[in-house]
């Protein structure tokens, strides 16, 4: 099923050109997982044959669906049907998803529909015949269940949403917070979330956020960059496995936007970091040194920027402590009605920039579905910014409440107050530690002055050969092949191996920090034997940090916190694992910094969480060499 960033194409022609090859690169490095195509209108293919003479906007469809889901992405159809002949409706869409072969099929039913309930039921019984069982199907619709006569829906209540859910797989709603004072996408989200949820109870949820903007009657309306992250913030916040915007055209230079005519909307979603989920993870290691070095600060309760008090003076309420692998948590009973106690997190944020704010959600006494998170000083917010997050999705981890541009000049940047107030009873929420990651650049971040090779001799390194020397990549990147335990998978980086003048001719050889940064891990994994992981610096105060990861090593010197700075020595070649295979430096460069909370993170056959996680090394390294390499 859909997981992380995905978004629609309406005209493919009008998204950059329809140019299939800059449309992959642009998906890629804004790491979007899945993209839906309009390919029916009605009982008729989109683009109509009436408005593509010669067929040329079909001819850059199919190139760009060709290009994506060769690189990996995700591909949907979108059918918006209208009710006249449900069945040739069910059959056009049916055969534009079998063309291509494609992932799934979202269906828009429109106003057509209203009062239509056989109409609906003959549809999803024809579209279910054609596609068979195994490929998913999303409903999609602008209305929320349970909401009776918005404008422009007068017969909503005899809206056929109930046959058309039934047959689907998931629902996709549209969650567009249009509103003459700009909207509010999360409380947007979180009413329609609710609606949904409620009526179809275990029935997986998509929602698709706007990144347009439009001309309704006399109101000038767009959703805004700070928009899309308040509403990718709280799809997080509620455990969705996936959100989607509307659309690719309108949030890339749309000229008949009345604000953002640019790519601010793009970037606004290209610039969240919402990777695909891999397996989950073992409980992060408790932070035992000082909890603001490295650019992480983890805060428990009873820390000195811990406060909590009652209100509630009868004694009835109290909250109750127990422990955690990140320190002391506090939990108490949920209140419907009135908050009876509080708590608050104070960071004193000393550096601006862009912050990932998360939450450890222990595995006992966190059972309510509404707790509350007030964030304060978040950059172009006068009021706090409301998270909901339903802490009985989650057991012993750290979830993210979303990531947040913090003005260290503000002493309330980054803090956070909860109370016991979440509208429940019979529930309890819990008062446990937060974290605060800065994951952006701010202007006073360090700098690397370019990238080098790993390995090789100072004079090889300097050359204009990459890799040095005779070193060679004796696996390549995203190449398939079978590692140490039999299993197929797509190999994240470069093995470097040194075998003349004799074999093994690496062993012990010196391996170098390729640019300046932050040690952020050193130390055992299982397969991997001694791992080091690097956060790397950008190359400008624009650019984001790159993760370099080092592995089978040995006689590490260095340790996590360290700075390092380009050409270090910071290990040398060491015994390869498993046992028996020859010497080299398994070397990646990841750019979403998952390394970073998982060191021996490893994709498999996953071939689109390799490419949002990781780049070719040698092309990475040769676009960025040191400038005096090159005079």
């Amino acid at each position: 099923m859909l997981q992380g960033k995905g978004i629609f194409i309406w005209q493919v022609q009008k998204c950059d050109q329809g140019d299939s090859q800059r449309l992959v690169a642009l998906a890629r490095a804004a790491q979007i997982s899945h993209v839906i195509f309009k390919l029916s209108e009605g009982a008729y293919d989109f683009p109509p044959p009436a408005q593509d003479p010669g067929g040329r906007y079909e001819l850059l469809t199919d190139a760009a669906i060709r290009a994506l889901r060769g690189a990996g992405i995700a591909v949907w159809a979108l059918a918006h049907i209208q009710g006249q002949d449900p069945v040739m409706e069910a059959h056009r869409a049916a055969a534009r998803v079998l063309k291509w072969r494609l992932d799934g099929l979202v269906i828009g039913p429109q106003g057509q529909y209203v009062g239509q309930h056989e109409r609906a039921r003959e549809f999803m019984a024809t579209i279910r015949r054609d596609l068979g069982s195994e490929r998913p199907l999303a409903f999609s619709l602008f209305l929320n269940p349970d909401t009776q006569d918005p404008p422009g829906w007068p017969l909503s209540r005899r809206f056929p949403i109930d046959e058309f859910v039934a047959g689907c797989d998931l629902i996709m709603p549209q969650v567009y917070w249009i509103a003459r004072d700009g909207g509010d996408p999360a409380a947007t989200l979180r009413e329609n979330y609710d609606q949904y949820t409620r009526r179809y109870p275990g029935k997986p949820y998509v929602p698709t956020g706007a990144a347009f903007g439009e001309q309704y009657g006399t109101m000038q309306w767009t959703a805004t960059p700070a928009q899309i992250g308040m509403f990718l913030n709280q799809a997080r916040a509620l455990g969705l496995p996936a959100a989607n915007f509307w659309s690719w055209q309108h949030a890339r230079n749309d000229a008949g936007n009345p604000r953002y005519t640019a790519t601010q909307l793009w970037d606004a979603i290209a610039a969240y970091p919402w990777p695909l989920e891999g397996p989950e993870l073992p409980p992060e290691p408790p932070v035992e040194e000082d909890p603001f070095a490295d650019r992480v600060e983890i805060i428990p309760p009873g820390d000195r920027r811990y406060l909590d008090g009652i209100y509630d003076r009868t004694g009835a309420t109290r909250f109750t402590v127990m422990s955690s692998a990140h320190g002391p948590v506090k939990y108490s009973a949920t209140q419907p009605a009135r908050s009876t106690l509080w708590a608050q997190w104070v960071p004193g944020i000393r550096q601006s920039g862009r912050y990932e704010i998360a939450v450890w959600v222990p595995g006992t006494h966190a059972t309510t579905r509404r707790a509350r998170y007030h964030i304060r000083g978040v950059a172009g917010h006068d009021s706090t910014v409301i998270v909901e997050l339903d802490q009985n999705r989650y057991y012993d981890r750290f979830v993210p409440l979303g990531v947040f541009d913090l003005d260290a000049s503000r002493p309330d940047a980054g803090a956070v107050n909860l109370t016991n107030l979440t509208g429940e009873t019979g529930r309890e929420v819990a008062f446990s530690p937060l974290r605060w990651k800065l994951i952006g650049n701010t202007p006073d971040a360090p700098l690397a002055d370019g990238y080098d090779a790993p390995v090789g001799t100072a004079e090889e390194r300097r050359a204009d050969r990459l890799w040095p020397g005779r070193w060679v990549d004796a696996v390549g990147f995203a190449r398939r092949y079978r590692d140490g335990a039999r299993t197929t998978a797509y190999h994240t980086g470069a093995d470097l191996n040194l075998n003349v003048p004799r074999w093994d001719s690496d062993r012990g050889a010196t391996i170098y920090a390729i640019g300046s940064g932050t040690v952020v891990f050193a130390g055992r994994l299982d397969i991997w034997g001694q791992v080091l992981v690097i956060r790397h610096d950008p190359r400008d105060p624009d650019g984001n940090p790159v993760w370099a990861r080092y592995a089978h090593v040995d006689r590490v010197q260095v340790r996590a916190g360290d700075r390092v700075r380009r050409g270090q020595p910071i290990a040398v070649i060491g015994k390869p694992e498993p046992e028996g295979a020859p010497y080299h430096l398994h070397f990646d460069i990841c750019t979403t910094g998952i390394l970073e909370d998982a060191p021996g993170h490893w994709p498999r056959l996953n071939y689109t969480e390799l490419i949002t996680h990781y780049v070719d090394p040698l092309a990475f390294l040769q676009a960025n060499r040191p400038p005096e390499y090159l005079r």
